[in-house]
């Protein structure tokens, strides 16, 4: 559904046909977003190191020192970078041209599951794919 306003007042809404491609698109940019709140919560500075990752060349390929542990650091890297070639619909993505890694999450749940592994979290199959989320564990 999309609202339309006018003078930024409500005037109506409509609903736009599927489209895989900015299905797709939207995706990516949301596991952006998940992967900004990642850092947010492991660092509190999401920005400071989404500059850093678009000041790298290719784009979104620096090393973070997220944790102060080396090889932590290289796993949660190399999953923020995937997930931040992704933001804006995969913007960076498509500015390096074919230059560095040309992944990009689309589904929250590998996203999810790689930051888990890369800090080491198991997680229960459970919670992997979102089946009893929100139910008390017994």
């Amino acid at each position: 559904m999309v609202g339309l306003t006018l003078w930024w007042h409500p005037s109506g809404q409509g609903v736009l046909p599927h489209c895989p491609e900015r299905e797709h698109r939207l995706r990516v940019n949301d596991c952006a977003a998940l992967g900004g709140l990642l850092c947010d919560l492991l660092t509190g500075a999401r920005w400071r190191w989404l500059v850093r990752a678009l000041d790298a060349r290719p784009y979104c390929s620096a090393h973070h020192a997220l944790t102060g542990d080396g090889a932590v650091d290289a796993a949660l890297s190399a999953v923020l970078n995937r997930a931040w070639r992704g933001d804006d619909g995969g913007a960076p993505l498509v500015a390096n041209d074919g230059r560095g890694d040309q992944d990009v999450y689309d589904d929250p749940r590998e996203l999810l599951a790689d930051a888990a592994a890369a800090l080491g979290i198991p997680l229960t199959p459970e919670a992997a794919d979102g089946a009893g989320a929100g139910t008390p564990k017994s």
